[in-house]
């Protein structure tokens, strides 16, 4: 063989070798659950029906503080009042006037949500709304999903691998992929508020919607 032609079949070799040590496959690997909601956020407003001067406004805002300690709540921690204004002094000003505030509760499973949707509909607060569903411990759970994922990642591509006469090698690279927030608002909600009857027939109970958390990886293996 001539100098020229063997010069081109070592290039051509080379470029063989250099392709097959960097193959690599790509697969995206997924895992989900479902947990129980464990922080509820009820919004609730008292409207100038309920109160039209600043001292009938207090009187209520006493009486739901009172109340909710009653059933185990505790209004320093877990209410807040919410205001669209940005700006201080407007706000400053409209706080002591009188004017209707509109108020978030944060409450911590379905049996007291119950308590407190009576307590409010006994002061004769109508004006009440779920504003979205979590879970505390969302970021924990999908720590352990993503390891799930990555398995089933690994699963996919170790078939693939097989299929293709080759042996999965290390992992290159690892993306995680934009999924669905850990947050259930109301507006997704489609029974998150449904009322039944318990199995002693006495006391209502609230089913809560489940909250899907889910995990999702692009992940990129070395083919041996």
């Amino acid at each position: 063989m001539k100098p020229i032609l063997l010069l081109v079949y070592g290039f051509l070799l080379t470029i063989t070798a250099f392709s097959q040590s960097n193959a690599f496959i790509e697969v995206t690997g997924s895992a989900d659950s479902l947990v129980l909601p464990n922080q509820i956020y009820l919004r609730f407003g008292i409207t100038e029906k309920e109160s039209r001067t600043k001292v009938q406004l207090e009187e209520i805002e006493l009486k739901v503080i009172s109340g909710l300690r009653s059933i185990g709540v505790d209004p320093e921690i877990q209410l807040s009042i919410q205001d669209q204004l940005n700006n201080i002094r407007q706000y400053a000003l409209k706080k002591n006037d009188g004017s209707p505030r509109e108020y978030m509760l944060k409450l911590y499973d379905s049996k007291t949500l119950v308590s407190t949707l009576n307590l409010l509909d006994n002061l004769g607060i109508q004006n009440v709304r779920m504003d979205r569903l979590e879970h505390y411990e969302a970021p924990i759970v999908r720590s352990i999903l993503s390891m799930r994922a990555l398995e089933n990642a690994r699963q996919k591509a170790a078939k693939l691998a097989t299929i293709g006469g080759q042996q999965l090698g290390s992992v290159l690279s690892i993306i995680e992929e934009p999924v669905q927030s850990d947050t259930l608002f109301a507006k997704d909600a489609q029974m998150n508020m449904r009322l039944r009857k318990s199995e002693s027939n006495t006391e209502n109970i609230i089913d809560l919607q489940r909250i899907q958390i889910t995990s999702r990886l692009r992940v990129k293996f070395q083919l041996q």
